[in-house]
Parts: C-alpha cells; sequence; structure tokens
C-alpha cells in the first residue's frame, strides 16, 4: 500500500474490537511478508493449527485438499514460525522469543497477538509502559519490525471505527510504537 510500509526498526500496533478480524488481517499481511522475508507468528488468542489452517484458506482455497495443504505447509517451512506458549505466558518469555528469533533464526517480522495476554495486568499501567519500551528497543536493536495485536476499549456500538484513543490500556501503548 501507497500510504504505509513495513519497515524494519518499528512496531505497528494493530488495533479494534473482538471478532473485528485483526489476526485475520495480520494472518494476511505475513502470508505476503514472509515471501521477503522471515516471519514468527505468537499467537496467544488461537493454536497453531487453527492459524495454519485459517493462512491455509487465505490463500484463496476455502476447502483444500490433502496434496494442497502438503504443498502450501512445504512452501511455509523455513519462512514462517509459529510460537506456541502452551499456556500463560510472561513479558520475560516473550522478550527471550523476540531474540531468539532475531539472533538465532533471522526472523525479520514477529507478531505478538495479543498484548492483553502476555502477562500484565490490565491496570498495571507502569509495567505496560516499561514492557512497551521493552519491545521498542527490542525492535531497533535487532532491526526487526513488530506487530501488536492491542485490543479496543469496548464503546456503545460494535459498528464504530476504533481510533488510537480507543485501545485498552496505557496511553503509552501508542505513544511507544511507531505505527497504529
Amino acid at each position: 500500500d501507497q500510504h504505509f510500509k513495513v519497515r524494519m526498526g518499528e512496531i505497528s500496533v494493530v488495533t479494534g474490537y473482538s471478532g473485528h478480524g485483526k489476526s485475520a488481517w495480520l494472518n494476511q499481511c505475513i502470508l505476503g511478508l514472509m515471501k521477503h522475508e522471515k516471519t514468527m507468528i505468537a499467537s496467544f488468542e488461537m493454536m497453531p493449527k487453527a492459524t495454519l489452517g485459517r493462512m491455509t484458506q487465505q490463500t484463496g482455497e476455502a476447502n483444500p485438499n490433502y496434496e494442497y495443504i502438503k504443498d502450501f505447509l512445504g512452501k511455509l517451512e523455513h519462512n514462517l514460525y509459529l510460537y506456541d506458549p502452551e499456556g500463560e505466558t510472561s513479558t520475560k518469555k516473550v522478550l527471550e522469543v523476540i531474540y531468539y528469533c532475531a539472533e538465532k533464526l533471522d526472523v525479520k517480522i514477529m507478531v505478538i497477538d495479543s498484548l492483553m495476554k502476555c502477562g500484565v495486568d490490565e491496570d498495571d499501567l507502569n509495567r505496560q509502559k516499561k514492557f512497551l519500551d521493552e519491545l521498542s528497543v527490542a525492535s531497533r536493536d535487532l532491526g526487526i519490525h513488530l506487530f501488536i495485536v492491542a485490543h479496543s476499549r469496548k464503546t456503545n456500538s460494535d459498528y464504530e471505527h476504533a481510533t488510537k484513543l480507543d485501545v485498552a490500556g496505557s496511553a503509552n501503548i501508542t505513544n511507544l510504537v511507531d505505527n497504529v
């Protein structure tokens, strides 16, 4: 898109209401980006097999057969990594995974889905700020792009468009990133 570029060393927050397609949109982006860069998705809301199933359908094949799936998964090998925390995670563990993927696997594009599942209480605004600052440092030091899913606060209507000001949690979630 002429209005948005994925630049290394930056963080993009993807926000919206529950069920409005944040993860689906990011999966579509990753399908395109992994043609050029190694990618990693850390989804704390969806199992890896569900992520792969959704991505398979997003290639345009609504009812893929075994051969199509096998071919698709073969194309992902060494281009897409999925982090499965198997239960709860913490900010420390998320940062460890980011550094490992960047330094050992040469991953350049990473998705954290979602911020509210990274082990920070929703009312701990100082810890949210500290974690976003740590993510910002990691992004810049490692020369990677991080996509972070951050849910929007509930409003009177699900039909309104979420804005930067609607992101749930600390205002620093949007202040410390490059794109929202």
